[in-house]
């Protein structure tokens, strides 16, 4: 997998996903920029669908992530939606499972 910010490594590491990309996603969530060759390397994962979800973190404007999440759509890849932060009305354990639920559909669970 790969993922446009480092937010959701804890539960791919338990899941035990391979997270691809750690430099992009740590750029973004500090709002630099990464290489050329870093954002190219990306790119080419989504676009040849060398992974097989991208988590994007919807609370977050950055344009680099923005980019990243419509090159996952245009080529394919499933985009799982995920947040840093519990939404409105939801208890921790209905905001993890959605998220999980979201995932697993991506990973053809469903």
């Amino acid at each position: 997998m790969a993922a446009t910010e480092p937010v959701f490594q804890y539960m791919a590491d338990a899941l035990g996903l391979s997270m691809r990309h750690e430099r992009l996603q740590l750029a973004v969530m500090n709002g630099t920029e990464p290489g050329p060759r870093t954002i190219a390397a990306f790119e080419q994962d989504l676009r040849g669908r060398a992974v097989k979800a991208l988590p994007y973190n919807s609370q977050t404007q950055q344009a680099l992530a923005l980019r990243m999440r419509e090159i996952a759509l245009e080529a394919g890849v499933p985009v799982v939606t995920i947040t840093e932060t519990l939404p409105p009305g939801r208890s921790y354990v209905e905001w993890m499972l959605a998220q999980l639920d979201a995932l697993d559909g991506a990973l053809g669970g469903r």
